[in-house]
């Protein structure tokens, strides 16, 4: 599967939409994007995204996970 997409999702402060290029990881079977950068914090407690991946939009939910291990 390609390794880059693009998440879709409403700023949950603004409402504003944002597209956010990211690289995916597999992790126990589970796609995972790894970043420390503040947009990560959107996804506390979930989040309703599009990801954007190999040329198919297909909506997901996304969730924070600040576990370092």
């Amino acid at each position: 599967m390609e390794p880059l997409a693009v998440l879709r999702y409403h700023g949950r402060h603004s409402g504003r939409r944002r597209d956010i290029p990211v690289g995916v990881h597999d992790v126990a079977g589970v796609p995972s994007v790894f970043t420390d950068r503040p947009w990560r914090l959107n996804f506390a407690g979930g989040a309703d995204v599009i990801v954007m991946r190999a040329g198919q939009a297909r909506p997901a939910r996304a969730e924070l996970v600040e576990d370092p291990d």
